[in-house]
């Protein structure tokens, strides 16, 4: 059976390190305000560093903004014949390049804030020619190409590249379910929410063939369409402008209420969106 790509639970059914709980405010860090696994989970990298539990052949899983304090923590002190799947996500970062070159005008987006302790001498080909390293799973891939925030420049030799594996940002399952006091939507499950979406996909299978779909409709997504001046403001608009855009252009109205309500008048189908 067919799933939808899910980084939280992949991260719990497929890795045997991983966090169970992600967010800006969990464990022990005051950690800026990156979402970060929990350093004080027992199946998180942390302990089970500390426990010498990270054995031979492990697939870990590491929250991107982690990855700096694994790298320098964990996997440069390895057994030397110890070999890793390393699987990476959740936090929107560019990886592998900007993660070594971050440079984004806003926040905590910058050498200081992602390298702390500085990067005791790692780079990019290091890690990739590193043999401890058989495999590496990605979200929100960049080593080749640009995004909005940046355009590598990094050349890898063939023979090393493959150990590369890009992966799709795929669904978000848990954003509604964390949702307190919402004024849209009472909270629910992350298999609720799945249901969700198998409703979506079939409506969206019979709007492609109904005339006047769309005037009935309604669209929640968990993010804000309501852009400043402030630097911020101005990177989030280039990123999902043209997607607020969208819906503005379909003359849908909207109210910024904990997550945004695209709703045309008389609608009577809602659907449920979420950027991540």
């Amino acid at each position: 059976k067919n799933l939808p790509m899910w980084s939280r639970g992949f991260a719990h059914s497929c890795c045997d390190v991983f966090p169970h709980l992600i967010g800006s405010k969990v464990g022990n860090r005051a950690k800026t305000w990156f979402e970060h696994g929990d350093d004080t989970d027992s199946s998180y990298f942390y302990v089970k560093n500390n426990k010498n539990e990270i054995k031979n052949g492990s697939i870990v899983y590491v929250v991107s903004s982690d990855l700096p304090d694994f790298f320098i923590n964990v996997f440069i002190k390895l057994p030397i014949n110890h070999k890793i799947i390393l699987v990476s996500g959740c936090e929107d970062i560019g990886v592998p390049y900007e993660l070594f070159n971050p440079n984004r005008p806003y926040l905590d987006y910058n050498e200081k804030a992602m390298w702390p302790h500085g990067r005791q001498g790692l780079t990019i080909q290091s890690i990739l020619q590193d043999d401890r390293l058989y495999k590496w799973y990605i979200q929100n891939y960049d080593l080749k190409g640009c995004n909005v925030n940046t355009c590598s420049t990094i050349t890898i030799d063939d023979n090393i590249i493959h150990k590369l594996v890009p992966m799709p940002i795929g669904m978000d399952f848990h954003s509604f379910s964390s949702v307190r006091n919402s004024q849209i939507m009472s909270v629910i499950t992350e298999s609720d929410h799945f249901k969700e979406y198998m409703l979506i996909k079939e409506f969206s299978k019979v709007c492609t063939n109904t005339n006047g779909c769309r005037q009935n409709l309604s669209v929640v997504v968990s993010f804000d369409c309501h852009f400043d001046n402030t630097k911020l403001g101005l990177a989030r608009q280039n990123m999902r402008g043209k997607v607020c855009d969208v819906f503005k252009l379909q003359n849908h109205h909207f109210n910024w209420v904990n997550r945004l309500m695209f709703q045309p008048k008389d609608s009577n189908q809602t659907l449920l969106f979420s950027s991540g």
